[in-house]
């Protein structure tokens, strides 16, 4: 139930902090959305180390802490636009027609939706196939995971700024510009691919169980 918690108070707000962070970046709001996420963080660590070792939750407290966590973020990004009135230009109030037309909206949320689930689902679908297997085993596919996740952020975070940048050049009807930024990208990105390919010793570092530590080897 704690666990479920946790994944409905980020379930709930991903999709407000997407909207925020797409239009922010394409405003070339960044800074704010840095200062909530490290907010955010800072509460997680402060509220984790009270339910876990003040008060002793365990796996309660930390689902717990991680809800409070997720929807902090959230608040922090939430309590910025207010203050700053971002939505003064963008938002006039409650009005009937926005019930209209919700057919093409549907139409488009729908399969938007299925795609991030089997997103999501493919990690998860491993991490309950390892589990049946061995306790071993779900140690080792729990740490892929893991560096997975650390290794998927960089490139995110710099899709995010190639997309911003050729979608802007191309408005303009620069398309060199467009260019060049798509060719920066994909430098970037085969950089790092290349660097993180001679990293799968790391796991050879992370203090395991031998024979976890074998999986996780043979899995990089």
């Amino acid at each position: 139930m704690w666990l479920t918690l946790a994944e409905e108070g980020h379930s709930g707000n991903i999709h407000p902090r997407k909207q925020f962070r797409g239009r922010g970046t394409k405003e070339g709001i960044i800074l704010p959305q840095i200062f909530a996420a490290l907010a955010a963080n800072i509460v997680n660590v402060v509220i984790n180390y009270i339910l876990l070792f003040v008060l002793h939750l365990g796996v309660q407290g930390s689902a717990l802490a991680n809800t409070i966590s997720q929807i902090s973020l959230s608040v922090f990004l939430f309590l910025y636009i207010r203050i700053r009135k971002l939505h003064a230009l963008t938002w006039g109030g409650w009005s009937w027609e926005c019930l209209q037309e919700w057919g093409p909206f549907t139409s488009l949320a729908v399969p938007s939706m299925l795609i991030l689930c089997f997103e999501w689902w493919i990690y998860e679908i491993g991490n309950f196939v390892a589990g049946l297997i061995s306790v071993t085993e779900l140690g080792a596919e729990s740490v892929m995971y893991q560096i997975c996740t650390v290794a998927y952020m960089l490139p995110y975070g710099l899709s995010i700024a190639a997309s911003v940048r050729v979608g802007n050049a191309l408005g303009a009807g620069n398309e060199k510009q467009a260019k060049s930024s798509a060719v920066v990208a994909l430098y970037c990105t085969g950089m790092y691919n290349e660097k993180c390919s001679k990293c799968h010793t790391l796991f050879r570092l992370l203090p395991l169980e031998k024979q976890a530590l074998v999986n996780a080897t043979r899995l990089a």
